[in-house]
């Protein structure tokens, strides 16, 4: 299930008090990421790109007023635009005035399943810590 439009049910609750429809410019929708075992997933999120540089993080769907959001500023101005890469690993934004395209790191949490471990150079062939590789991005959500 993806959603794009920043009108409907499912994303009725993304404008933060004193924000009005206009000033929100793109939304898109994660896939839910890799089932567990049990067949559950750590469920959707939705980023929204706004006039005043934010990118914002909120639950999917956000169907409640004043709902939770994880807000983050990249961008000098306005963003035209947001969209999740395919494992969900990472949400690109396009800026517009500043031209610039940043890559925002995600971290699941809530017993999100990787879609693959990270190989590791180690001549013991551990198992790559990706709380290790984590640190080492720039832009990163923590959720």
């Amino acid at each position: 299930h993806t959603w794009t439009s920043i009108i409907g049910f499912p994303v009725m609750g993304i404008f933060p008090t004193g924000v009005q429809p206009e000033k929100m410019n793109a939304v898109a929708v994660s896939t839910g990421g890799t089932p567990r075992e049990d067949g559950r997933g750590p469920g959707q999120l939705v980023v929204a790109a706004t006039d005043f540089g934010d990118v914002l993080l909120f639950n999917y769907p956000t169907v409640i007023e004043g709902a939770p959001y994880y807000s983050n500023n990249g961008h000098s101005s306005f963003v035209k635009n947001v969209c999740w890469l395919q494992d969900d690993s990472r949400v690109i934004s396009v800026g517009g005035i500043d031209r610039s395209m940043l890559q925002w790191t995600v971290r699941w949490r809530r017993g999100y399943v990787p879609p693959k471990p990270r190989p590791t150079f180690d001549r013991q062939k551990k198992p790559a810590d990706p709380d290790l590789i984590e640190q080492e991005r720039i832009g990163e959500v923590r959720l």
